[in-house]
């Protein structure tokens, strides 16, 4: 330390407990991921690792398995992960990772780590090969058996996912729902096709693998690691959980807004392509403009115009359209962007301390720093984007000031928003837009819990506003019952799963020829 440098404040007793609450909390996440026994045996093959110690593997295993988790994708760096350092410490012991992983070379630092962020990892190439190698193999062991169809998913072992209880507070709308779902996943096939079809875009040029990612509805500039590793996950999943193949149990843990969370590799948290072939067939519905809808009613129950969420709402395809147009992002960017700025989100402003805004750090990641950056400023700039940011703002203000009560602040799904909570598990930031959105996401989980509730032997996957049913419901009433749960009506969107036509055709030739 310097010689006049400040010297830290000691810590008070109250500072002291929570940070001993958040190392508790950290390490027992390790607890909660169960790792393979399966890639356990994987690392233990390799040579440096013959002789470790149980925990040790353990803790190689650990960190492999969660690696690719979509949660722990690095901003900063791609194809990197994070990992918390009391989860290092609660794997290997008390500050022992760095030497630990110096004498074994377990994860390799991609770079270093901007004020308030997290560093980003690499697995060592050799760990996550042979991880790799066992999950294919396992599912190439499975693979081609014989699979129960979903009409007859009523004799297979029915599962009984849960969410977990201590996610849940003594108020929230979730704690007296029991849900029994076993998620049938027919397309093993399927899966397995489109793992060939990745890795076959993987290995080619630049041109051709654009070619063949939109043939399987796959944005060209897709980090194909993470996707291919979440789908060798899941697919593991697949054949291990439920004695009749083809199922999963899904769990989920409710967030501090009253949302659900899918933990693991499961269908909620995976790209869209691996929901629409693992659920082909299947019936997706959607709470259309969710957030933007919600704040319209929201506005007029205390007396404001909502201009802008009320033009979008009437007319969204048309003005996606006009700034794709005007500016040339992307039109999923361009979406993405609307329904970030629904729950607050403003062009970054270069503060260190903030990670930036989700639609130019997407920019930069497709494009690159220098067109990114061009095409993040002309959509900022758009008239009606500013016009529609600018209105939202102004409106969200003030239904944040007329639902809350000084500081303190109850959302639809029963639960407080809680200052102290937020930062100890790391969110920093008390704005208008945090709270707007932890009463938004409230109004869409009391919707999803109505609906839950009136159909529970419909649903297969929860999404955080919508859901994927069995068969088709009956849209009028289902938005009857959620209009009466919220008091106001959300329009409801559906559509059937279907898989790319691409995979379908090649996994019915392929059929074709085995029966031959």
């Amino acid at each position: 330390m310097p010689l006049f440098a400040r010297k830290p404040a000691p810590r008070t007793d109250r500072q002291r407990r929570a940070r001993r609450r958040k190392t508790q909390q950290w390490r027992e996440s390790v607890k909660r991921v169960g790792v393979p026994p399966l890639i356990i045996e994987a690392v233990s093959t390799l040579p440096r690792l013959r002789d470790a110690s149980q925990q040790l593997l353990y803790g190689v295993a650990w960190l492999a398995w969660v690696s690719d988790e979509r949660a722990r994708q690095h901003k900063s760096a791609p194809d990197a992960f994070w990992v918390h350092h009391e989860e290092l410490n609660a794997l290997f012991g008390q500050s022992r990772f760095s030497a630990v992983n110096s004498q074994f070379s377990i994860l390799a630092i991609a770079g270093g780590a901007k004020p308030g962020e997290a560093r980003a990892y690499r697995l060592e190439s050799d760990i996550d090969e042979v991880v790799t190698a066992a999950l294919r193999a396992a599912n190439q062991a499975v693979d081609r058996t014989v699979v129960l169809l979903p009409d007859d998913w009523h004799l297979a072992v029915r599962a009984r996912p849960a969410i977990e209880r201590d996610s849940l507070s003594d108020s929230s709308i979730w704690r007296a729902t029991r849900i029994g779902l076993p998620v049938p996943v027919p397309g093993l096939d399927l899966l397995a096709a489109l793992d060939d079809w990745l890795a076959r875009a993987d290995a080619a040029g630049m041109c051709a693998r654009e070619g063949l990612l939109r043939e399987v509805q796959v944005e060209p500039h897709a980090a194909l690691t993470h996707l291919r590793q979440y789908l060798e996950r899941f697919r593991w999943r697949l054949h291990s959980e439920l004695p009749g193949r083809g199922y999963y149990t899904s769990t989920y843990r409710q967030t501090d807004t009253g949302r659900l969370q899918e933990v693991g590799y499961g269908l909620q948290g995976a790209q869209r392509v691996i929901k629409h072939v693992a659920l082909h067939g299947f019936w997706s519905y959607d709470m259309s403009a969710a957030h933007i809808s919600i704040l319209r009613y929201l506005a007029a129950t205390v007396g404001v115009a909502a201009e802008a969420a009320i033009d979008y709402s009437e007319h969204k395809v048309d003005r996606r359209r006009e700034v794709h147009e005007r500016t040339g992002v992307p039109r999923d960017i361009v979406k993405r962007g609307f329904t970030a700025m629904g729950y607050g989100s403003r062009q970054w402003d270069g503060d260190e301390d903030d990670d930036g805004d989700s639609i130019t750090t997407e920019l930069v990641r497709r494009y690159g720093e220098l067109k990114g950056r061009d095409l993040a400023a002309a959509f900022w700039t758009d008239s009606y984007v500013k016009y529609f940011s600018n209105n939202y703002a102004r409106v969200g203000h003030m239904v944040v000031k007329a639902l809350s009560r000084g500081r303190w602040l109850r959302n639809a799904a029963g639960l407080v928003y809680n200052v102290r909570k937020r930062k100890e598990h790391g969110k920093k930031k008390d704005t208008w837009a945090t709270r707007l959105a932890f009463i938004l996401q409230g109004l869409e989980a009391r919707a999803l819990h109505a609906v839950v509730t009136a159909y529970p032997n419909e649903m297969l996957v929860l999404e955080h506003d919508g859901w994927t049913s069995r068969s088709p419901m009956n849209m009028e009433a289902v938005e009857r019952v959620i209009e009466k749960a919220l008091g106001f009506p959300l329009q409801l969107k559906s559509e059937r799963i279907s898989a790319p036509a691409i995979l379908l055709h090649r996994t019915i030739k392929g059929s074709n020829a085995e029966a031959a």
